[in-house]
């Protein structure tokens, strides 16, 4: 796997560990989550890309689900990464800007 996916997938694992300590429910994901997520997510990589890779996310995991995989990561002494994770990066690395 490259460095730069390698390092993108570790910003959505952040952008899951933040969202993880906020409350959720079982309707889709609540916009506390989604806040979350992309305060942790954007600064990496740009809001482009991140909602691109919620919106991947939002379609695999339920609230409950995604909240569980962030805590699992802010918890894990594992580098690996979902496999749900990874195909929202790859989903989504056209939207990362250049430069």
């Amino acid at each position: 796997m490259s460095k730069m996916i390698r390092v993108l997938a570790a910003v959505l694992v952040l952008g899951l560990a933040l969202a993880a300590c906020g409350g959720g429910d079982s309707d889709g994901f609540s916009d506390e989550i989604r806040d979350q997520f992309m305060s942790g997510c954007v600064p990496g990589v740009g809001e482009e890309f991140c909602d691109c890779a919620l919106d991947e996310l939002e379609k695999v995991y339920t609230e409950d689900e995604f909240m569980q995989v962030g805590l699992e990561a802010f918890t894990s002494d594992s580098d690996d990464v979902p496999d749900e994770v990874m195909a929202a990066v790859l989903a989504c690395v056209d939207k990362i800007p250049s430069g």
